[in-house]
């Protein structure tokens, strides 16, 4: 690979797309949709544990929950105070109260 240069123009994102190829498309949805597991735990812990990190279960931001989807985005207090201050920035839905509401 040869290194970034000026003359070579702007540097360009390119994304691994499900056929393994790269794109310079990226899709949020195919992202989450590839990332997700049927269950609503996240799997990080389990990826993480297959490299020989010992993590615990347990929110690593409050450490008061279960690494859940629904704790990491709307019961976790880090999370939620997080939240509050992006609504004061930009507009988010704020009636969401879990993920499946969320995401809809």
């Amino acid at each position: 690979m040869d290194p970034p240069a000026q003359n070579r123009g702007p540097d360009r994102y390119l994304w691994r797309n499900s056929a393994g190829s790269f794109d310079t498309n990226f899709s949020s949805k195919s992202t989450w949709n590839f990332l997700r597991t049927l269950s609503p735990t996240v799997p990080w812990e389990k990826v993480i544990k297959k490299v020989g990190v010992d993590v615990p279960a347990e929110c690593i931001l409050c450490s008061q929950g279960i690494e859940t989807h629904s704790h990491l985005f709307f019961e976790c207090e880090f999370s939620s105070e997080l939240w509050t201050s992006l609504t004061t920035v930009a507009v988010v839905r704020t009636e969401a109260c879990n993920a499946s509401k969320f995401f809809r």
